[in-house]
């Protein structure tokens, strides 16, 4: 099933501001043990995923200078639960944007 260009920014914008409204709201829960604060970071991090695809539906070339504003904004937000949570969404953030990288290329090469 494939999504319009603006149904999937609508639906990547909903998800992103529900998780970037959820995990403030439940940082005591997230700071109350060391494995729920690395969940929380890996969860900041789906927000850089939903960021990129809100970016990736109006321009056609995501660049370094789209991907760091997304990195930086769901760390800022992970640090509002815990600063270990910025770390973790760091190092989630790459693992997504490489991810993401590799399934484009792959993509791209069916097409052909």
């Amino acid at each position: 099933m494939v999504l319009e260009s603006s149904k999937s920014a609508m639906l990547a914008a909903g998800l992103f501001l529900l998780v970037a409204l959820l995990l403030p709201l439940n940082g005591e829960l997230f700071r109350s043990s060391e494995k729920l604060t690395v969940l929380a970071g890996v969860l900041s991090s789906s927000m850089t995923f939903f960021l990129l695809i809100v970016v990736g539906n109006f321009f056609a070339n995501v660049t370094w200078l789209t991907l760091i504003p997304c990195v930086i904004l769901s760390c800022g937000i992970a640090g509002l639960v815990h600063r270990v949570c910025i770390t973790v969404c760091l190092l989630s953030s790459i693992a997504v944007v490489l991810y993401m990288n590799f399934m484009s290329k792959r993509v791209k090469k069916a097409a052909r």
